[in-house]
């Protein structure tokens, strides 16, 4: 899904991704793994 909707029609997916990121250990470690 990623591959399709980012960058064209999702322009704040990284900023996003930070964002989740910053909230817990887990959801950081899941970013980190999707960006893998």
């Amino acid at each position: 899904v990623l591959k399709h909707e980012w960058p064209a029609r999702w322009p704040s997916f990284i900023s996003d991704l930070v964002s989740a990121a910053k909230s817990s250990e887990t959801i950081c470690e899941n970013c980190m793994a999707i960006l893998k």
